[in-house]
């Protein structure tokens, strides 16, 4: 096909939407093809000046966020990238794209539990203590990834969407019990701190957690 007849090609369908269809023939066609230098160039030269709507925009971050969600996808972008320089405006759009990539509840949730699956966090010493203490109130341990909100992973729950926290005097000194159960509150959950310290006194911390639960 001749330039000028690709051209009317062109004219005759621009501004008019693709089928589904028409799309996924086109994705197919294009499959494991790479673009030149010049065709990248050229189209560039083509789109500058062009605004994007933000219906495009919205498309496109949704179509970057699910092929980032894939493994094979991210490691053919590494290995890509393997050896070059990167500009920073590359890095400010990979960093807002990952950023946007983890606003996604289903995502993060994910991800976080394969984190905490990969450590292969087992009940410490403190957290089995506390278990013996809590476990005739119904409290099982989910400190391994089990349960996952906002990205958070508490320590023990119960049937009735309550949660308690074990601080290590170490870990969390410094930290503020209220912060942590004002954030599962606005989740729905109730929550309960209790300092590494106070496994000293498991009588003291039955009749807390009696009258907290009762």
């Amino acid at each position: 096909m001749s330039q000028e007849a690709r051209r009317k090609v062109g004219d005759a369908h621009r501004g008019k939407p693709l089928s589904n269809a028409h799309c996924e023939k086109l994705s197919l066609s294009h499959k494991g093809k790479r673009l030149s230098s010049e065709t990248r160039r050229k189209m560039s030269v083509v789109r500058t000046g062009q605004k994007r709507t933000e219906e495009t925009k919205k498309r496109q971050s949704e179509a970057a966020i699910q092929k980032y969600k894939n493994l094979e996808a991210r490691q053919k972008i590494a290995a890509a990238l393997m050896g070059h320089s990167v500009t920073d405006a590359f890095k400010k759009r990979m960093s807002e794209a990952i950023k946007a990539l983890w606003q996604d509840a289903d995502y993060s949730n994910k991800q976080s539990k394969a984190i905490i699956a990969g450590s292969a966090k087992r009940p410490n010493k403190a957290e089995l203590a506390l278990l013996k203490i809590i476990s005739p109130f119904g409290f099982c341990y989910v400190g391994d990834g089990e349960l996952i909100i906002k990205r958070k992973n508490p320590d023990f729950v119960d049937n009735k969407n309550r949660l308690i926290e074990l601080f290590g005097d170490y870990w969390h000194a410094g930290q503020s019990p209220d912060d942590r159960i004002d954030f599962f509150r606005k989740e729905g959950w109730e929550c309960l701190v209790i300092w590494e310290s106070e496994l000293k006194f498991p009588d003291k911390i039955k009749e807390r957690v009696g009258l907290w639960t009762c």
